[in-house]
């Protein structure tokens, strides 16, 4: 009787191996079909270079972002395992309760994988024609025309102002990413937590998330100093032009602070090592502060009392 349900069994997963094989074939076909589509229609042009060279562009822009993304996650996941200290694993036998220590090397390949894992989700939301992107910018040559109000060549607005936004953009997202798995694994180790209604952290850990916390402000810096470039093609002047308000109080405005936002940053990564936590904490009342008159209050009142009446 016992042979009737293992082969039952056997069948099930059978059918269940064959559906998945099936999907995949069918959908590796499609994908397939497609490419071939596409190979020839670009070589009946005579443009198959042009294909592959987008094709290995876009592959080699994913491939980077994959392995320097698992580098970095690595990293820090490596740094929070170290506050975990020895790892044990309980086994029960019966009545008998076996404590064995998890190999350091098993939580090395654990770590490995989770990165790689993240890693790779991170590295294939990077869009495929970036790669693209990138060579017209690398071959871009100038337009000749220089705006008055930066003193940059147009060229510089079509192709290296969205990459330049783009890579600033995504370092944020990482870093953000960094700290939520920094956080979580630091809670769950007791590196972090509350004791006694005071939140309590150790060293290690607060030097670690401090430095992450000041990247993340470095980053908000650069891509602050970068929308400046974008005022010239989403101003609040005619029809989206650059305008008063623009000029005199919102791009002193980013200016000023995207340069709080670098001082907020190293202020916040130096408070970790020095264990001066108010310092940082002030460098970041700062810059919302200044985010809130600067970037919202001044232009407001420069708009109402100034161009409006005007």
């Amino acid at each position: 009787m016992s042979d009737a349900p293992s082969l039952s069994r056997r069948r099930r997963n059978l059918l269940l191996a064959l559906g998945v094989g099936i999907a995949l074939f069918l959908a590796l076909g499609r994908l397939g079909a497609g490419a071939l589509i596409e190979v020839l229609w670009f070589s009946s042009l005579g443009y198959s270079e042009v294909f592959w060279r987008r094709v290995l562009s876009g592959a080699a822009l994913r491939v980077l972002a994959i392995a320097g993304a698992t580098w970095v996650i690595f990293l820090n996941l490596r740094a929070v395992a170290r506050s975990m200290g020895r790892l044990h694993i309980r086994r029960r036998f019966g009545n008998l309760e076996i404590v064995e220590q998890l190999p350091p090397k098993y939580l090395f390949w654990i770590l490995v994988g989770s990165s790689a894992l993240l890693g790779i989700w991170f590295g294939f939301s990077v869009p495929g024609e970036a790669g693209v992107r990138i060579l017209v910018w690398l071959n871009a040559g100038s337009w000749g025309v220089v705006e008055p109000i930066f003193g940059k060549d147009l060229g510089f607005f079509v192709f290296a102002l969205p990459l330049l936004s783009a890579l600033a953009g995504y370092s944020l997202v990482l870093v953000f990413l960094l700290f939520a798995l920094s956080v979580a694994g630091y809670m769950a180790t007791g590196a972090l937590g509350f004791e006694r209604g005071r939140f309590r952290s150790d060293p290690a850990a607060f030097r670690h998330l401090a430095l992450l916390v000041g990247a993340f402000l470095v980053g908000v810096g650069a891509q602050l100093w970068l929308s400046r470039y974008g005022l010239l093609l989403d101003g609040t002047g005619v029809e989206g032009m650059f305008g008063f308000t623009d000029h005199r109080a919102r791009l002193p405005a980013l200016t000023t602070l995207s340069i709080v936002a670098v001082f907020a940053g190293g202020m916040v990564g130096w408070s970790g090592y020095s264990g001066r936590r108010r310092r940082g904490l002030a460098a970041v009342l700062l810059l919302v502060l200044g985010g809130v008159g600067l970037g919202q209050l001044l232009p407001a009142l420069v708009q109402r009392f100034q161009v409006e009446p005007n």
